[in-house]
């Protein structure tokens, strides 16, 4: 007697189809959220690796010129009283917004920023060639101010990095360096006030010197506020 042998073509219910869509699109929701956090997370470590380098070779060009002149700097309002009057400023492609007061320092276009720029090696995805540097978006920098004796910043705080401001494209989260930490807040009227003055920390009192070392904002940081006024909308 012969068995006949049945084989089942019965597939997916058209209800069990639309549990498993719903299931997958349950999963997509939770894991594409995940997937995209980790890709900010990774690029936000980038912005701040790439920051902490700039702030190294910032760090090492003023002990750099400490080393040279910090025996010739004297207080006072003039060019070469501030730590850029050194790196052929006049001989830049730009001096615009140049300022000697204890104000913003553009040093944007000097031979000295153009140096740290080249050596951070951040291309352009729009690069001509393998030699046009990446400009970050803003960065700025503040030393112990030189202004006057009532800073409270003695010869080696003035050539010593106390705070640094990195923002490396124009929609980047920017990055702040300050009280010997990074952080991505900016600091606040309780921790710097509206003349530089530190108010927190081992550096209490001490004003600062800012410098303006990379700037696509198309604020003049020297002359007028428009530049300021942009730093101090960030949070």
């Amino acid at each position: 007697m012969m068995l006949k042998s049945y084989k089942s073509d019965k597939g997916f219910t058209l209800v069990e189809l639309i549990v498993i869509l719903l299931v997958l699109a349950i999963l997509a929701a939770i894991l594409i959220p995940t997937l995209l956090g980790f890709i900010d997370d990774a690029k936000s470590k980038e912005n701040v690796l790439n920051a902490k380098n700039c702030l190294t070779m910032i760090q090492a060009k003023c002990s750099e010129l400490y080393a040279k002149n910090g025996d010739k700097l004297t207080v006072g309002n003039k060019a070469e009283n501030t730590i850029v009057g050194w790196e052929n400023v006049k001989g830049a492609q730009s001096n615009t917004g140049l300022q000697t007061s204890n104000g913003n320092v553009n040093t944007t276009e000097s031979v000295w920023a153009r140096t740290i720029l080249k050596e951070l090696d951040l291309k352009r995805n729009n690069a001509q060639n393998n030699n046009d540097p990446y400009e970050p978006y803003c960065i700025m920098f503040g030393v112990g101010s030189n202004v006057n004796n009532s800073t409270n910043a003695d010869i080696h705080d003035k050539f010593i990095v106390y705070f640094m401001f990195y923002m490396e494209k124009e929609d980047s989260k920017p990055i702040w360096y300050f009280n010997n930490e990074w952080r991505d807040t900016r600091p606040d009227s309780s921790e710097i006030d509206k003349n530089n003055k530190i108010l927190v920390g081992d550096k209490k009192d001490m004003r600062l010197q800012y410098y303006v070392l990379s700037n696509k904002t198309g604020k003049n940081p020297g002359g007028n506020q428009t530049f300021m006024n942009w730093y101090n909308s960030l949070k």
